[in-house]
């Protein structure tokens, strides 16, 4: 045992520093007290070969010297920092996520282009399974895109998409949010709730139930106060369970593709504006002036 972990060759935990690599006997903290070189707050990754699990741990270790100077023997202390650092890994892995959505959104002023690309983010980084609904010019909603996981699904997504209807009455699920303009968060979701708010939902449960749905989250997509559609996020075979920090996550994604979206929107009132402006400045036909070509 080499300060209270067994890290020898074959043995169940090994050791590795915060760049990965593997840390030899040697160069534990103990062992260099041990040789009069006391070490301050190293930060190593503990993994567990049998549970194929890590812990994070700081170690620091001072040398205990006799009257003479000689190392007698060597105080470690070793502190479990696993949960800090999960969190700040977390942290990281968010602010690189709300980096690329907001350039990924950017690149785009097509309505279609921008619910894809919302669904591709989410995807698996939030999600199994996401799906974008967006309120057309008639106010019909339409489910614009979904993504899931798993390839396989894709027929599935074309099912759902042409033979269900969103009942915009029901009580709960995706009418709500676009109801309340509110973020909803279920953390034990069922098959029953996601039907529940389609025409003909007992049909719908039934497709849905082999998935292992989990949990689900939806956030509205509002741009100056307008309801534009939502964003619905949900767990499946991962067996993910979102909380509060999830809900925060994709309420910003949500905030990111409104402005996408509402800048879309603007691009195109403008754009048919101009268009119509143009054909109305037009002549209705070209006269046909002899040896003269007219455009």
């Amino acid at each position: 045992m080499q300060d209270g972990i067994d890290c020898h060759h074959g043995a169940r935990f090994e050791l590795f520093d915060e760049s990965g690599r593997p840390v030899p006997d040697d160069r534990l903290p103990g062992k260099l007290a041990l040789q009069g070189t006391p070490t301050t707050a190293a930060v190593l990754r503990v993994h567990d070969t049998e549970k194929d699990d890590d812990r994070w741990v700081t170690a620091t270790a001072w040398p205990v010297r006799d009257a003479d100077g000689a190392v007698r023997f060597a105080v470690s202390v070793w502190g479990d920092v696993t949960e800090r650092r999960r969190r700040e890994d977390d942290l990281v892995r968010r602010l690189a996520f709300q980096s690329d959505a907001s350039d990924s959104l950017a690149s785009s002023l097509d309505y279609a282009t921008i619910a894809e690309t919302v669904a591709k983010l989410a995807v698996p980084h939030l999600a199994d399974w996401c799906i974008v609904y967006v309120v057309q010019r008639d106010g019909a909603i339409r489910r614009l895109a979904m993504e899931h996981r798993d390839p396989d699904r894709a027929d599935l997504a074309s099912v759902i998409e042409e033979e269900f209807t969103l009942n915009l009455s029901a009580p709960e699920g995706v009418p709500k949010v676009l109801r309340s303009r509110r973020s909803e968060l279920v953390p034990d979701a069922t098959p029953e709730l996601m039907a529940a708010d389609v025409y003909e939902p007992e049909r719908l449960r039934e497709l849905l139930a082999p998935l292992g749905i989990s949990s689900w989250m939806c956030a509205p997509l509002l741009a100056r106060d307008r309801i534009l559609g939502a964003i619905s996020f949900i767990s499946t075979e991962s067996g993910r369970r979102y909380d509060r920090a999830d809900l925060v996550v994709a309420e910003d994604l949500a905030r990111r593709a409104s402005t996408a979206m509402d800048n879309a929107r603007q691009f195109d009132e403008r754009s048919h504006i101009a268009r119509t402006l143009q054909k109305s400045l037009l002549p209705p036909q070209l006269p046909d002036i002899q040896g003269i070509e007219i455009a």
